[in-house]
């Protein structure tokens, strides 16, 4: 074994896994071929195999990231004698990513959860092209409880990447991470997105809508979200000299020669104010 791949973390856990995997590797070829000797070491070449080694370099990848959850992935195994390996590592990556998310406290802490996300990702994004390939994957992923867990690793993948997005363009260096504002992007995508379908879609819109008119009613000029004109929800917000607020197709409406005031405090709106719409207070 130690002359057909290398060990990573030079953990003995890593050692037993790697076995367990050439083990199955070599079960699944002597099925496939009816083979009735007794097993021989040469057996583990033959079966060693571009999919094998796919599997077990992406395997020691992801354990290198998080190599203090061998014993973890070793145990959740014992259950699962015909889970693919770098399927067990991969999902077992994505929970940790998960439990990190909920404890990060800082924009460093972002950054590098950020960096692990990414990582994991690119080795998410070979496994799942191998399965799709590969026809041995193909039957395998065919296995309910193989198909299952990629399933599962699909949905976690999508939702962390979702919020990584949200995290990197929608949160600022100079304020405190937007915790509670993941936790309600995170229960709007629920446990299956899905961004081919209406659904979730639809939720993540009803989740930017929302989270805008927060947006609007913390930033906006006394704390409004309505056009202090036509009294709708804001739409185009505009924010005129005095601080007032309304949309843009009103002001237009109601600013004419002769009657350039807020119509609201009713001071003057000089000639050369730009109508530009604005989230900034």
């Amino acid at each position: 074994v130690l002359m057909t791949h290398k060990i990573t973390t030079g953990s003995e856990v890593e050692v037993r896994l790697i076995c367990r995997a050439l083990e199955h590797a070599v079960s699944t070829v002597r099925e496939s071929q009816e083979i009735l000797l007794v097993p021989h070491v040469t057996d583990v070449h033959v079966a060693l195999d571009d999919e094998v080694r796919g599997c077990l370099s992406r395997f020691s990848q992801l354990m290198g990231l998080w190599p203090d959850q061998l014993p973890a992935l070793e145990t959740a195994l014992r259950n699962r004698q015909n889970m693919r390996l770098d399927i067990a590592a991969l999902h077992l990556a994505l929970e940790t990513l998960t439990e990190a998310l909920w404890k990060l406290g800082s924009h460093d802490e972002k950054q590098r959860w950020g960096s692990m996300l990414q990582s994991v990702g690119s080795l998410a994004e070979e496994l799942f092209v191998a399965y799709t390939r590969n026809s041995r994957s193909s039957e395998r992923q065919r296995e309910g409880h193989v198909q299952h867990f990629l399933h599962i690793c699909r949905c976690i993948l999508a939702r962390l990447r979702v919020v990584k997005m949200y995290l990197d363009h929608l949160s600022s260096a100079d304020e405190p991470l937007p915790m509670e504002q993941v936790g309600r992007l995170w229960k709007y995508l629920g446990d299956e997105p899905d961004f081919k379908t209406k659904l979730t879609m639809k939720k993540l819109e009803l989740f930017l809508v929302t989270q805008s008119k927060r947006a609007a009613s913390k930033h906006f000029a006394a704390g409004t979200t309505e056009c202090c004109i036509c009294l709708s929800e804001l739409s185009q917000p505009v924010i005129l000299p005095c601080r007032h607020v309304c949309d843009k197709d009103c002001i237009k409406d109601w600013l004419r020669p002769g009657k350039r005031t807020c119509p609201t405090c009713r001071k003057d709106v000089p000639e050369d104010s730009e109508m530009i719409v604005s989230l900034q207070s």
